[in-house]
Parts: structure tokens; C-alpha cells; sequence
């Protein structure tokens, strides 16, 4: 079964985060990927591990006093959108013109600590020596007024951001947490 769970783990015993394998194990994007812009195709949207953690550095140091309270909306305000209106694409296509294959699809709540949230991914690959490319929607599309949201959103579902990046990864991540 392509969704039996691989691990268990999280900062929260009550709530752990959950992988799941992908029915495709391809590293390759899909055809078009190849093919077009990487900004046309959202499974090539993703952030590295290392972005990720180099987000929550920064984070620690922007909101040094009260870090822990922080959730993914407050990250998003004050360090994604900033990137987002300057550059005028996603903080994903910023950190990386020629697009990053999807490895692994998160699925999240936004008001969650953001330091949890990202624990809880740390933890749930602690034990693979090569960490994967994570799609997480704050960071794969353009975030800033909810118009520009909404228009990266106009269209059927299948052919939805979200459907066509979860359709390429190699495996979910749920995160639960607090």
C-alpha cells in the first residue's frame, strides 16, 4: 500500500508527525518539468533542508524574546512575504532560479509554534543522512496579499499548486503538533 506510514516521530508523543510513501519513487520531475519555466511547474517549488533551517535561524534571531510563540503566519508575515514583494516570487523560486525537485510534501497547520513545526520535520528525518527537498506551501507560493494568493489558486483542482506538487513528491509529511 503506497500510503502505509514509514515513521512515527515528533516533539509531541500524543501527535506525531507521519511519512507516508508516494505511489511514484521517481527523483526525476515530470516531463514538463524539464521542459518549461520552474516557475510553471510547482513540484520544482521546493526548499532545501538546510533553507529550512537556515528560516528558523533566522526566526530565532528576529524574535529572540518570544520565539516560542511564533507560528508559521508570524514567519510568513515578517520573513517569507518580505522576500516574496521584493523579489516577486515565491521565497522557494528566490532561494532557487532553477527550481528545486519536491522530495517531500508537508502538510501542516499554520498555527503551530514554527520552532515545533520544525523540529518535528527535523526529527522525522534524523535518521536519513541525505535530507530531502520539502515542499511547504509558505514557501512555494507567492505569498503576500490574498489576491496574489488566490490568483496562483484559480483553476481545477487537479491542476491545482498543491495536487500537482503532492502528485510529485516521493513521499508526505504530516505534521502534528501543540
Amino acid at each position: 500500500n503506497p500510503h502505509t506510514p514509514l515513521l512515527h516521530s515528533a516533539t509531541n508523543e500524543s501527535q506525531p508527525s507521519t511519512i507516508f510513501h508516494a505511489p511514484t519513487t521517481s527523483k526525476d520531475p515530470p516531463p514538463a518539468a524539464i521542459a518549461t519555466d520552474p516557475s510553471d511547474e510547482p513540484s520544482m517549488w521546493a526548499i532545501s533542508f538546510q533553507q529550512l533551517l537556515d528560516v528558523k535561524d533566522e526566526s530565532m534571531k528576529m524574535f529572540s524574546n518570544n520565539y516560542e510563540s511564533k507560528t508559521m503566519r508570524d514567519v510568513n508575515r515578517d520573513i517569507i512575504i518580505p522576500v516574496c514583494k521584493e523579489t516577486g516570487k515565491s521565497y522557494a523560486l528566490t532561494k532557487n532560479p532553477k527550481g528545486l525537485k519536491t522530495e517531500v510534501f508537508v502538510s501542516h497547520s499554520w498555527d503551530e509554534p514554527f520552532g515545533e513545526f520544525v523540529d518535528s520535520i527535523t526529527d522525522a528525518f534524523r535518521t536519513k543522512y541525505d535530507k530531502p527537498n520539502v515542499w511547504i506551501c509558505a514557501f512555494g507560493l507567492l505569498q503576500g496579499s490574498n489576491d496574489d494568493i488566490q490568483a496562483q489558486l484559480e483553476m481545477p483542482l487537479a491542476q491545482s499548486p498543491f495536487v500537482r506538487a503532492l502528485k510529485s513528491a516521493d513521499s508526505y509529511l504530516v505534521v502534528r503538533n501543540s
